[in-house]
């Protein structure tokens, strides 16, 4: 059973490293077989930005050229994602930024010169949908690091078949 940390936290005051904390309870009899760091990949480029502006790029059937405002600058992203519209708050891998395998430069597509990449959640690592940009909640600051906003701390457990007071949040909370 996956739990992420900020689920005990909101039934246990944790201040322990989630290695000390797997540790302990694995030694308290509740197994930890993984701990996944969601985001640790992410780096100080990957970023959040509102999109100020969105039009659609003449000749293309299906690309945008999004102006997205970082809190400190204003950048233009050329996008082929449908999903998203002016306001919404997005990730935002600038250049110099290792999506993936993928490093993010500077490109400049039909006369648009985009600055970077915003991310879908499989790009980031966190969901298998391509289909469009992960849209942030619209209450997200902006400029900060995605690692800080979305960032979790996953521990998988290992449920013996006996221990039914554990298969859930509450059970392995106490």
């Amino acid at each position: 059973m996956k739990v992420p940390l900020s689920w005990l936290k909101e039934y246990v005051d944790i201040t322990m490293p989630p290695e000390a904390l797997a540790h302990t309870l694995t030694m308290a009899g509740l197994e930890v077989e993984a701990i996944e760091y969601i985001g640790a990949d992410w780096g100080e480029d990957i970023i959040t930005a509102q999109i100020a502006h969105l039009e659609k790029v003449a000749g293309s059937d299906h690309l945008s050229y999004a102006r997205v405002n970082t809190g400190t600058e204003e950048l233009g992203i050329i996008c082929g994602a449908p999903n998203i519209k002016q306001g919404d708050k997005v990730p935002l891998a600038r250049v110099g930024a290792k999506v993936g395998d993928l490093t993010i430069g500077e490109k400049k597509t039909m006369g648009y010169h985009s600055q970077g990449m915003l991310c879908s959640p499989r790009e980031l690592g966190i969901g298998n949908d391509h289909s469009g940009i992960y849209i942030l909640d619209p209450a997200t600051p902006l400029g900060q690091k995605l690692v800080d906003v979305l960032g979790e701390v996953v521990f998988e457990f290992a449920i013996k078949a006996n221990r039914g007071d554990l298969s859930s949040i509450i059970g392995i909370a106490r």
